[in-house]
């Protein structure tokens, strides 16, 4: 079964298949956690239902990322439709 027939995006079938478990194993890159622009976020959710880690919650209608539980996949940046994710440097 293909990713079209499961209704899931190849290029995040392809991090949570191939790049998940290697995050994982390595703890992350505890340097670079998912960070939130406030301003840019409306509460969409999207980057809860999509996140591999359950790492990110609604808090008064804006996404929080817990940094512990964050392993840094990339996937919530990659579908922000608001580009309000990004790696902290």
């Amino acid at each position: 079964m293909g990713c079209k027939e499961i209704g899931v995006r190849s290029d995040v079938f392809f991090t949570l298949y191939f790049l998940l478990p290697y995050f994982q194993e390595k703890g992350g890159n505890k340097e670079m956690p998912a960070i939130v622009d406030t301003e840019k976020c409306d509460g969409c959710g999207t980057c809860v239902e999509v996140c591999p880690t359950e790492a990110i919650a609604l808090e008064d209608d804006v996404a929080q990322v817990n940094e512990d539980e964050c392993t840094e996949c990339g996937t919530c940046v990659e579908e922000c439709p608001n580009g309000a994710i990004s790696m902290s440097e």
